[in-house]
């Protein structure tokens, strides 16, 4: 294993698991990484229905955003 990010107190972690596949809502996201904690921690969980009916709504308008600040960069 290779550590690639480091997530500090207040993170999180998971949300790919609980994304609608548009194109075939059934379909389960593959796991993209292993989270290995190197203190005692404490987790929340939600339930899928409850992250796409909230937090899935903050997370499209967050990369709406973010496809827009690219859409305005300058190519040279």
């Amino acid at each position: 294993m290779i550590p690639v990010l480091h997530l500090g107190s207040g993170k999180d972690f998971g949300e790919l698991a609980l994304k609608i596949d548009k194109t075939n809502p059934t379909k389960i996201a593959a796991r993209a990484a292993t989270v290995v904690c190197l203190t005692d921690c404490k987790f929340a969980t939600m339930r899928k229905q409850d992250y796409q009916s909230i937090l899935d709504k903050i997370d499209q308008k967050n990369f709406e955003k973010l496809v827009s600040f690219f859409k305005n960069v300058p190519f040279m």
